[in-house]
């Protein structure tokens, strides 16, 4: 299921932000527990046993606190997700992160430099993600553009150049004569 690994990379973005300075402060916590609740609200999506996916952001968090990750780790996993699933990532998506990280940065004496730094690549990251969901868009308009003609109803026109028999889902629109014994 997508959103249970969306959630989960989330969740590890998150304790990046809150690790990177070596310590997760009892401020930071509870700020990740508060926007949890707010995201399980917001998203009532839920995995195949019942679970909403919203949990899977602190599920994630807990495992790699308890398995004592790196931070660079964690953040890099979650960069790495984000380039290679743009196409399923939406604007929404991209701010409820951005309000997350920043909220959990912020909520102890302010944003460090570690912090600040970790920032700095999620935007780069969305900044990236900004522009290729730009390209996709301008290659969909110019292959719409360049197949206009070609299509009936949205769908391409399959005529086989050949027979001259135009094919739907790779079946012969000329019917077809069988032999009778």
């Amino acid at each position: 299921m997508k959103a249970v690994r969306f959630y989960s990379e989330i969740g590890k973005l998150l304790y990046a932000i809150s690790v990177i300075d070596h310590k997760i402060e009892l401020k930071e916590r509870q700020r990740l527990r508060e926007l949890i609740r707010e995201a399980l609200k917001k998203n009532l999506v839920k995995d195949q046993f019942g679970t909403p996916v919203a949990n899977y952001i602190e599920i994630e968090f807990e495992f790699l606190e308890e398995q004592i990750y790196d931070p660079e780790d964690a953040l890099q996993s979650f960069l790495d997700y984000i380039e290679e699933h743009y196409s399923a990532i939406t604007k929404k998506d991209i701010e409820m992160v951005r309000k997350m990280v920043w909220e959990i940065a912020d909520s102890f004496r302010g944003i460090n430099i570690a912090e600040q730094t970790v920032i700095e690549k999620m935007e780069h990251a969305f900044l990236l993600l900004k522009n290729k969901h730009k390209e996709l868009i301008e290659r969909y308009e110019k292959k719409k553009e360049t197949q206009g003609d070609h299509t009936i109803s949205g769908r391409p026109d399959h005529t086989n150049v050949a027979s001259g028999s135009k094919t739907t889902r790779g079946k012969s629109s000329k019917s077809r004569v069988t032999p009778r014994d």
